[in-house]
């Protein structure tokens, strides 16, 4: 086989500390007709001021194209001298000084041949050479480390992104392979802040595993442990990775995908050559979110002050905490169910991406609750319940707080609620738009998930005001309201049932479009559509 040599001369004025010296080239995969890249590092290093190397190459495979700079910070310089190429990285003032460590002094650049038998060709370095970085320089010790580059039609790629919904999309990763494979890791790599990470699945029975080393980035690995169930179906995905899409700015149309670092086995544990390609996320492709009015959408309950006892348990988990406990319960009170997939809830202080988020396909039916408390494992608890990781928000301030649900896509607060409260080791609740403590209108000091119930009044003087619609008067105590006996009632029979009248909601701002037509009428008016509801949460007519 006939090789052409390639001396490379990189000259580096600096002062390392004096430990063993490496060179290293690493390995590149790639089809025919790709161009490839083969990095190059130098690891341990002591002080020195240039190194010096051959390098073999088989050039009825590939054509170099040139050295592509990356950690050096030098001026490069080069000459031809066919079929040798010479390069130097030199700093003219002689200043430039590396730390100790690891470094990727660049890339070299190949293009493989359309023609190019499938296979690895080596990449030998020979004749190295580092000089100290004394004057006259001497020679230095080092060790060489070869690779070589792959020639391979073996794949893994990304398929069309799919959007799950405006703030989900979905990933698949197929992989071609000539024969049948049994662990794959890469790194996937994308460069923009709106998109993040979620999770990933797959359809097949291999383990996966995740982990985000770095911003915009998370490695996977997919492998079968059993060693009896290796993948090789193009047409299956091995992976789907799951991400949130929240637009800002700077958000591009296209997101590239780039698959990276990508290395893969077969049952024996041999590398089996892959070429990771890279592929896109079209931002123009992802649904709008419909149109959704929050006018009948309440706060009912806020928790913001567990017990100290056993009695602050809230979250029924048998373990009292003082954020965990915590919990925000919505109610739907209009005649439609509400979506609420990707909107945020959490209070005002803290970013986006500590806020809790509502998963895809979560809705509130008409009537319905649903509770969030800030960590624990609820039991018992009735209607949909969530938790945060560990607390709502930073943790809901005792004494009061401002609690926001958010459209992330639009960047809207569609809901906001500022409570304050003097009640401790309880709920809150509002009556005639004050939180006041849960006991003071209900049984308990809290009921997440469920209708509050009314105190029991059967024996509660005078000034007691009774909160429950449902109950039945009886005779009791003076002072208890009498039954009805037909007579018109007295004044004072008056005063004292309207103590459980409230106007329980206001409605002075009605939506400019046909949202907006409260009343029904087929007709949207700025005042007509305006209303108060009254309620009575007493046991008299």
């Amino acid at each position: 086989m006939k090789y052409v040599a390639l001396v490379f001369t990189l000259f580096c004025a600096s002062h390392l500390a004096a430990a063993e010296t490496r060179l290293t080239l690493g390995e590149a995969v790639g089809a025919p007709g790709d161009t490839v890249a083969v990095p190059i590092s130098l690891s341990n290093a002591q002080a020195i001021s240039g190194i010096g190397f051959s390098l073999e190459y088989d050039p009825a495979a590939v054509s170099f194209l040139r050295i592509d700079q990356t950690d050096l910070s030098m001026t490069p310089y080069g000459r031809e001298n066919a079929p040798h190429l010479h390069f130097v990285f030199l700093d003219p003032q002689a200043a430039q000084v590396l730390a100790t460590g690891n470094h990727e002094l660049g890339k070299l650049m190949f293009t493989i041949k359309e023609n190019a038998p499938l296979g690895k060709y080596p990449l030998e370095i020979g004749n190295l050479d580092f000089a100290d970085g004394k004057r006259p320089p001497k020679r230095v010790q080092g060790i060489a480390e070869s690779a070589g580059i792959w020639i391979t039609t073996n794949w893994i790629r990304p398929s069309t992104a799919e959007w799950l919904s405006a703030t989900k999309v979905e990933v698949d990763l197929y992989i071609s392979t000539d024969e049948p494979v049994s662990a794959v890791q890469f790194a996937l790599k994308w460069h923009a802040s709106a998109l993040a990470f979620d999770s990933t699945s797959t359809t097949t029975s291999w383990r996966l595993f995740s982990h985000e080393p770095e911003d915009r980035t998370v490695r996977i690995v997919a492998a079968d442990f059993m060693g009896d169930r290796a993948f090789k179906d193009e047409n299956a995905p091995l992976v789907s990775v799951h991400f949130r899409y929240r637009p800002n700015q700077n958000a591009p149309q296209m997101i590239l995908l780039e698959l990276d670092e990508v290395l893969t086995t077969d049952g024996s544990g041999e590398k089996v050559p892959v070429i990771g390609r890279d592929g896109e996320i079209d931002t123009a492709l992802r649904p709008e979110r419909s149109a959704i009015s929050f006018d009948k959408l309440h706060i009912e309950e806020i928790h913001a002050d567990p017990a100290a006892s056993e009695q602050g348990d809230a979250n029924g988990d048998g373990i009292r905490h003082s954020r965990e406990d915590e919990f925000i319960e919505l109610i739907n009170r209009g005649d439609q169910s509400i979506d609420l997939s990707g909107y945020l809830l959490s209070d005002d202080d803290v970013a986006l991406d500590k806020m809790f988020e509502f998963p895809e396909g979560t809705t509130i039916a008409p009537g319905e609750r649903i509770v969030l408390f800030g960590g624990g494992s609820p039991s018992g608890i009735p209607g949909q319940v969530y938790t945060d990781d560990g607390s709502i928000g930073n943790g809901l301030t005792n004494s009061g707080d401002v609690l926001v649900l958010i459209d992330p896509i639009a960047g809207d607060t569609v809901l906001t609620v500022a409570f304050e409260s003097n009640a401790t080791d309880q709920s809150f609740v509002q009556q005639d738009g004050t939180w006041v403590g849960h006991s003071t209108l209900y049984a308990g000091i809290f009921s997440p998930g469920e209708a509050s119930q009314p105190i029991d009044t059967s024996d509660d003087g005078e000034g007691d005001q009774p909160t429950d619609t449902g109950g039945e008067s009886t005779d009791g105590n003076a002072g208890d309201p009498p039954t009805d006996t037909g007579d018109p009632p007295t004044d004072e029979q008056r005063n004292r049932n309207i103590q459980g009248l409230h106007i329980d909601e206001i409605h002075a701002d009605p939506a400019s479009s046909d949202q907006g037509d409260a009343n029904g009428d087929g007709v949207r008016h700025s005042r007509e559509d305006e209303f108060i509801e009254l309620i009575n949460r007493g046991d008299q007519s």
